[in-house]
């Protein structure tokens, strides 16, 4: 009988694990090498004139060394390799200088070309002109913080103004940005339309929050001039957009004013721009996420929350009471002028307001729950329940004039609409609802039966 622990005749031999240590034992790794410590000092520039580095290797097989080394990175912290092991694999020095490869001088004249486009290497992970090249500039940061690159990759990628730090917010913008381009091409449109989102999840669904969000942002001076440029490039020109047509230098030089006090310039800009609210819709709620103001409406919202937590200052809490600020919000009445502007975006759209009673559109969630906001502010209105400044406000706004019913199907006469501009309605005003006639008082429906209220 043959060994079970024997592999049959004919099977296949099944590799055995490789560890880590035996990998970086074939290397020949010298631990005990100290030309990272000495690297750039005069014993460093000793071994390198004499050809040898302290583990007796030719120099050149450093960077070799190097390079093979790093390809492992990614099962680096999986390893059972000593602290100290680690800690002397971590700060290896860069690899002596090398020829610049084929395939990465192909790339840098990508990054090249991108540059003479759009004027800086800012190029987005995701770049669908070239994710080659997206990939590559991702692969290159991370290759200069694990200290792979060579020195002369380093020196031509600096060469190009290549940034090794990208803040989070300038990266997402930058991506954004390319994929308005990609939008436009696909869709054959100028613009996506708000809260649109993509049926195949191809596109991302902030890009129609962002791209709403560019002219309030041009108005605070928060975009940098190469922004502004950018976007008039790629076909957005936010100077016709806002109607402000000012220069390029006054610009910039009120872009470095907003940016050396940030706060008091946000501060003064948004409280005109909340006035210019008040002085429209006669009111200072701004709801969080309105159609066409989502940075005016995201501001209202956080200085309630810090006045609530005490971090306001006192100035700026004084000029806010001038307007009459709206300090504490219920969460009743915020979702009623929610659904006031969702209904005042739908009659942008359509050109008038009146949305259809059990309106259906999965696309649109909004204007659903408008359209039953709608009706149920006629029952409120028909019932002397809706206070005279919404309904102001729905007629003033939205150009809706709720009618009262007297009468119905189940009372004797004829029931009649009686227009609200006609005459107030409601308990206040009792004498105007009496009946000509004579007979008690008479309201919502209620009538003579044997004779009909007559005006």
């Amino acid at each position: 009988m043959s060994d079970p622990k024997e592999p049959a005749e004919g099977a296949e031999e099944q590799p055995k694990p490789v560890q880590l240590s035996d990998v970086v034992r074939a290397l020949d790794f010298d631990w005990d090498d100290r030309s990272s410590e000495d690297f750039g000092t005069d014993a460093h520039k000793e071994r390198a004139d004499s050809g040898l580095s302290a583990s007796t290797s030719e120099t050149s097989n450093i960077g070799r060394v190097d390079d093979r080394w790093y390809s492992l990175s990614p099962h680096f912290m999986d390893s059972k390799l000593p602290e100290w092991k680690q800690w002397r694999l971590r700060n290896r020095s860069p690899p002596e200088d090398q020829p610049l490869s084929e395939a990465f001088t192909e790339r840098l004249e990508a990054l090249r070309r991108y540059k003479e486009e759009w004027g800086d290497c800012l190029v987005p992970r995701r770049y669908w002109g070239d994710w080659r090249l997206g990939e590559w500039v991702a692969d290159a940061r991370q290759a200069y913080k694990e200290k792979r690159l060579t020195c002369a990759q380093v020196t031509a990628l600096e060469a190009l103004g290549f940034p090794w730090k990208v803040p989070q917010q300038v990266a997402e913008w930058e991506y954004m940005l390319h994929e308005l381009r990609r939008f436009r091409i696909e869709f054959q449109m100028d613009a996506p339309p708000f809260k649109w989102r993509d049926p195949n999840a191809d596109f991302s669904n902030a890009l129609a929050k962002w791209y709403h969000q560019q002219p309030d942002r041009f108005k605070q001076r928060l975009l940098s001039p190469s922004q502004v440029r950018k976007l008039k490039q790629a076909g957005y020109d936010l100077r016709a957009a806002t109607g402000d047509d000012i220069s390029e230098d006054d610009y910039a030089k009120e872009h470095n004013g907003a940016q050396e006090d940030t706060t008091d310039f946000e501060f003064e800009t948004m409280y005109k721009e909340l006035k210019a609210w008040r002085d429209k819709y006669a009111t200072t709620i701004v709801p969080k996420q309105v159609f066409d103001a989502p940075l005016l409406g995201a501001w209202v919202h956080r200085m309630r929350k810090v006045h609530k937590e005490g971090r306001l200052p006192g100035w700026q809490v004084a000029k806010l009471d001038e307007l009459i600020f709206a300090w504490k919000m219920e969460q009743q009445s915020a979702k009623w002028h929610h659904n006031l502007h969702e209904t005042r975006r739908f009659k942008e759209v359509h050109g008038h307001a009146l949305i259809p009673a059990g309106y259906t559109n999965a696309k649109e969630p909004g204007w659903m729950e408008a359209s039953r906001w709608v009706t149920r502010n006629a029952k409120l209105f028909s019932k002397g329940k809706l206070t005279d400044k919404r309904y102001q406000l729905i007629r003033d706004i939205l150009g809706i004039k709720f009618v009262k019913k007297i009468g119905g199907p189940n009372r004797r006469g004829v029931g009649r609409e009686i227009p609200s501009d006609a005459r107030p309605l409601g308990p206040w005003n009792m004498k105007a609802m009496r009946n000509p006639a004579g007979g008690p008082r008479r309201l919502e429906g209620h009538v003579r039966k044997k004779v009909a209220a007559t005006y």
